[in-house]
């Protein structure tokens, strides 16, 4: 209105500014609204990591006052309402060239519930039904978002009604949709006007989308096939009542979809990737850090855990997972091929030949029968004439720069 009746000093670009204005008081309500539970929490976590039973060589009460003052920091750090557009901005175009640049980036991320969720479900539930399971939920999810264009009020509305109040109460948990912007970044509006701005707006815009909606796909097959598992197998434990199995099962996919999806929210990344230069660094990092996560806690469970049950769905669950990446990208698919190579190869270049070595031709050369290396090292596709082995799987997991041929 400003703007119309040509009042100096006015803004142009007033969308951004409601926009700004709108997010700082509800960060602001929230906190009102949420700061006095919040604080009694953060007393009781104190008080609690001060009374943890403590010897000198377990070094617990140590290590839980450690992790009190790493939540108290990101408390802090999440009560400053931090409005960033440069960053924002950079890393929209950044993100808008990977995904222009890189269409595979869609059917690698669609890959994701076969290649992470599908062991760990297998870990406890086989892999013959929990592969079963996952085909029928992610045909069920395509087809509904097919007809109704996502996962909105009228495709949860779609979902059977077998899972239809336990896949709402995973979104209302935050774990179905979520918004990708901390790792995409979003243009400010108004920030350019100009005809080639516009379109490279429009068509980041609907990437994003298209990036977000895979994302919830994914999910969504995932909850519903952790769901629909868990449950049938509770129901066969005796003295379970209905209510207990759904929340149990509900429960469960929540775990599975954390543990393989991970939690891509701003406020569950490292702090030194939360703000400025930090975010433009790091992006496209966190699922990096998720599968770590997944793998370090797989491994503690199946060799340090004391629960017996425990250890062998986890020791279940990490076989069919190397199985399926051997399968799907062989050697060089496997956990931190990547940088483990090319340490080995910096090791051999210390104490050997003048000329560089490479892993792969070195283990090409031992091998001697160029199928058979495609089918070892790079996995079934290779052998079909298709190469993913260095897009899907976890061989970029532990690399500082996965996305550049360095």
């Amino acid at each position: 209105e400003l703007e119309r009746k040509d009042v100096a000093g006015a803004d142009r670009d007033m969308m951004r500014a409601f926009v700004t204005h709108g997010r700082a008081h509800s960060h602001f309500i929230s906190a009102l609204k949420s700061g006095g539970k919040m604080n009694g929490l953060l007393a009781d976590m104190k008080r609690q990591a001060v009374e943890v039973d403590d010897d000198r060589e377990s070094g617990e009460r140590g290590y839980a006052q450690e992790a009190f003052a790493e939540l108290l920091r990101r408390h802090q750090d999440a009560l400053e309402y931090k409005d960033e557009p440069f960053v924002s901005s950079v890393m929209n175009v950044t993100s808008g060239y990977m995904l222009l640049s890189n269409p595979s980036y869609f059917l690698v991320n669609a890959t994701q519930p076969w290649m992470m969720s599908l062991p760990l479900i297998a870990g406890k539930h086989g892999l013959m039904k929990s592969g079963t399971a996952l085909f029928e939920a992610s045909k069920l999810v395509a087809g509904i978002v097919t007809k109704t264009g996502g996962f909105k009020e009228a495709g949860y509305a779609q979902l059977p009604t077998d899972v239809r109040a336990a896949m709402e109460e995973l979104a209302n948990r935050g774990v179905i949709e979520i918004s990708r912007e901390s790792d995409l970044g979003r243009a400010q509006s108004g920030s350019d006007d100009s005809a080639a701005g516009r379109a490279f707006a429009l068509v980041t815009d609907k990437m994003r989308g298209m990036a977000e909606t895979v994302e919830a796909v994914n999910r969504m097959a995932t909850g519903i096939t952790a769901y629909r598992l868990e449950l049938a197998r509770l129901r066969q434990m005796p003295g379970m009542t209905d209510l207990e199995a759904k929340a149990k099962a509900t429960n469960y996919a929540e775990e599975v979809i954390k543990g393989t999806h991970g939690n891509l929210a701003q406020s569950n990344a490292p702090r030194f990737m939360r703000s400025g230069i930090g975010r433009v660094m790091t992006q496209f990092r966190k699922f990096q850090l998720i599968q770590a996560t997944m793998y370090a806690k797989l491994f503690h469970e199946a060799f340090k855990n004391a629960d017996p049950k425990e250890r062998l769905v986890a020791r279940w669950a990490l076989a069919h997972n190397m199985t399926i990446l051997a399968a799907a990208g062989g050697v060089m698919g496997m956990p931190g091929f990547v940088l483990l190579s090319w340490l080995a190869g910096a090791a051999a270049n210390l104490f050997g030949d003048d000329e560089p070595d490479d892993p792969e031709a070195t283990l090409r050369r031992a091998i001697g029968n160029k199928e058979l290396a495609d089918l070892l090292l790079r996995g079934a596709p290779k052998a079909l004439g298709m190469d993913v082995s260095g897009r899907i799987g976890a061989g970029g997991m532990l690399s500082l720069l996965p996305y550049t041929d360095l």
